[in-house]
């Protein structure tokens, strides 16, 4: 008879002596949002808030009648002009979570956690007010996030997306997708009225389309999509239409801005500068152009002073501009391939719409501010308890408002090249 032979089996023989191991948690993508850190940058409003109404004025008439006269002739003809008058709003955006107290009762922080409950569920919580707030900053007052001539006719709709924030020159296929996110809930609105209110369940960057589960029938052209995350799911009240913030959109493109419109009430209640015809490479004289089309319009001949390019359009410049790199290293090739110019700020984020190039005098956008931005210092004590159930509710809140005090210091070119 042979010899028996050592068969090795390893560990598993032995394997419940061992220990499960969850290494550190690690971000895997990018949720850092640069215009929600912009909001400390703001300067002050210099009137307080009413829960009844605030408004302020604005200096847009010249005055009139100065007379070149004789001797002992008559004098000029009286006048007056008087000033135009601007509604202010805030915006509340609010978010909220639940933790069990099971949950509370068990925290031992990293001996039982690779990171606490409660920190994980806040950080992720302001990382979405960070999102929210992000995308207003570019958006309307409207609150429109994308539009959509999809007919609704099932429990469960593809909504093929066009336009975002309702501007029809945005038309990037991602970006446009990238305002929505799976899970979130939306409201379908039609000429200013609800539709309905349903769960986004599924996404497509390159169409771009929405699946949202909803029961709706309608084949109209141009249906508006807002967020609708509030409890309060039945009516536009529940939505976020016509509660947002006045964002660049608004003061670039719109009509009608804080109550005041260009075409009807004052024609000097618009843009400073705007070509959205031209197209090409945004160069050096574009951008000069701009500043001294926006200097003959803005009040004491100022200039903007900050710049806002899309990565694409920051990009071409770049290129543009590349004989100017320094090469400091033949071998690792370091490059110096930033844009500057004097006295101006220029910044480029994913979130300036696409082919986009837009400038302001920063003093000319103010922010009145009456919560600050949420920080992630949560403890269990700041919980609401349940009534029936051994949990609580947590909530965030983040409330300000947007004034535009001179829609002539700013200026904008779209349609521009893109590398």
């Amino acid at each position: 008879m042979a010899a028996a032979s050592i068969t090795p089996v390893g560990s598993s023989e032995v394997n419940k002596v061992w220990r499960k191991i969850q290494g550190d948690l690690s971000e895997g993508f990018n949720f850092l949002v640069e215009e929600f850190e912009w909001l400390d940058d703001y300067p002050e409003v210099e009137f307080p808030w009413s829960q009844r109404e605030v408004t302020f004025t604005v200096d847009l008439d010249d005055e009139i009648n100065v007379a070149a006269i004789p001797d002992a002739g008559y004098r000029a003809r009286p006048s007056a002009t008087n000033v135009e008058e601007a509604t202010f709003s805030l915006t509340n955006f609010n978010t909220t979570f639940t933790a069990s107290h099971l949950a509370k009762w068990a925290d031992q922080g990293n001996t039982n956690q690779i990171e606490r409950e409660l920190r994980r569920r806040g950080a992720k919580k302001v990382q979405a007010m960070a999102r929210k707030i992000g995308d207003a900053i570019y958006g309307t007052s409207v609150g429109t996030l994308a539009l959509t001539d999809t007919n609704f006719s099932s429990t469960s709709t593809v909504a093929t997306l066009h336009s975002a924030f309702g501007d029809t020159s945005i038309t990037n296929a991602a970006y446009i997708a990238d305002r929505f996110r799976v899970g979130e809930h939306v409201g379908v609105v039609d000429g200013g009225t609800l539709q309905g209110i349903g769960a986004i369940t599924a996404l497509s960057s390159s169409t771009p389309s929405a699946t949202i589960s909803i029961t709706l029938t309608n084949s109209n052209n141009n249906l508006v999509l807002v967020g609708a995350a509030s409890l309060e799911n039945t009516t536009l009240a529940g939505t976020d239409y016509n509660k947002m913030p006045v964002g660049f959109l608004d003061v670039l493109k719109s009509d009608t801005v804080h109550g005041l419109s260009a075409t009807t009430d004052n024609t000097r209640w618009d843009v400073g500068y705007e070509d959205s015809t031209t197209g090409g490479r945004l160069d050096p004289t574009k951008m000069q152009k701009l500043e001294d089309e926006v200097a003959n319009k803005a009040p004491g001949m100022e200039t903007p002073d900050t710049w806002l390019l899309s990565q694409g359009v920051y990009r071409d410049l770049v290129d543009q501009q590349r004989s100017a790199m320094e090469f400091s290293s033949p071998i690792g090739m370091e490059v110096d391939g930033s844009v500057k110019k004097k006295g101006k700020t220029i910044k480029r984020t994913r979130r300036v719409p696409p082919g986009h190039a837009i400038a302001y005098k920063k003093s000319k956008y103010q922010k009145l501010m009456l919560l600050p931005k949420p920080t992630n210092n949560l403890k269990w004590g700041d919980g609401i308890d349940l009534i029936n159930q051994e949990a609580s509710l947590f909530a965030m809140n983040t409330v300000f408002g947007l004034a535009c005090r001179s829609r002539a210091s700013f200026g904008y070119i779209s349609g521009l090249t893109e590398s």
